[in-house]
């Protein structure tokens, strides 16, 4: 429609160094986190893992493994929340409501 951002499928993507489009590392994010200075905005995505002891190798805790960080500049983050919107909704029209994690707690974000 028109006025949707419009995403990419991988044959959109041109090739880089005639190589041909290489798709990107697929990670589970299970949880995330962000920072952000003046010039960029970065988000932290980790995935749940019940951590081992190393001395008995028995399990031990649930920890968390961090895996990547993206910087990313404002206006970058700013198109991804659109772009974001945009396809949780479209999921929505597809396979219905997501449910929600009631832990979940926006407010609680520590702002400086």
């Amino acid at each position: 429609m028109a006025g949707e951002p419009q995403i990419p499928n991988q044959s959109q993507i041109p090739a880089i160094a005639g190589q041909g489009v290489v798709s990107p590392p697929t990670i589970h994010a299970s949880r995330f986190g962000f920072n952000h200075t003046a010039t960029d905005i970065g988000l932290s995505f980790a995935t749940a893992r019940l951590l081992i002891d190393p001395v008995s190798g028995l399990p031990k805790s649930e920890g968390l493994e961090w895996l990547v960080t993206v910087m990313m500049s404002p206006t970058l983050a700013q198109q991804l929340h659109e772009v974001l919107g945009f396809v949780v909704t479209d999921y929505e029209k597809k396979f219905g409501t997501i449910p929600k994690d009631h832990a979940f707690n926006i407010t609680s974000i520590h702002q400086t």
